[in-house]
């Protein structure tokens, strides 16, 4: 029954300089950047070695999204450094990012009465058919939420820290047989 995976790991920090954004996009057009100030304040790119996002500030702040795991964004990390070494001229104040969130999606194994789970996950569990086909699910010692649909797949998210992580995905995959048994 404990069927889950890490599906996406967030992260981000600061370089430690400001970045003019309109230079930059130019200068990385080789990246397809795409900036629409008007739109969203920062510029978007994907890195051509690990494939994850990065979302630069003119602040010097950014985040990356899309990475498979932890390692992989320690990698695009070292990657964006170079990129803008080399592409912006700039000297990047080398400062690992901060792990921010990690997605999990996951699976019971059979199809779940999402209004009997609800009942029974009382004050915790918020489900409203109208507004999403899931119920939230959220309880303080499992730090992020929990949304699980009728098929029985489930995603768990905002929660930096693994073993963290683990330990809720072990709780709520547990708390889930014993309410389906």
């Amino acid at each position: 029954m404990d069927n889950y995976a890490l599906v996406n790991v967030v992260a981000g920090g600061d370089i430690g300089i400001e970045v003019d954004l309109h230079n930059a996009f130019e200068d990385l057009r080789h990246f397809f950047p795409s900036y629409e100030p008007e739109v969203a304040p920062g510029l978007h790119f994907k890195l051509p070695n690990t494939s994850v996002t990065v979302m630069l500030f003119r602040t010097g702040t950014y985040h990356l999204t899309g990475g498979e795991t932890i390692d992989q964004i320690k990698e695009s990390y070292d990657e964006l450094v170079h990129i803008l070494e080399e592409y912006l001229g700039l000297k990047i104040v080398i400062e690992n990012p901060d792990v921010r969130n990690l997605v999990y999606n996951g699976n019971i194994g059979q199809e779940v009465d999402l209004d009997t789970v609800t009942s029974a996950l009382r004050g915790d569990a918020e489900y409203d058919p109208s507004l999403s086909p899931g119920i939230n699910y959220r309880k303080r010692e499992y730090r992020g939420l929990f949304t699980l649909y009728r098929t029985g797949s489930y995603t768990y998210t905002g929660n930096p820290n693994p073993l963290d992580a683990q330990k809720a995905l072990e709780l709520f995959n547990q708390e889930l047989r014993q309410l389906l048994d």
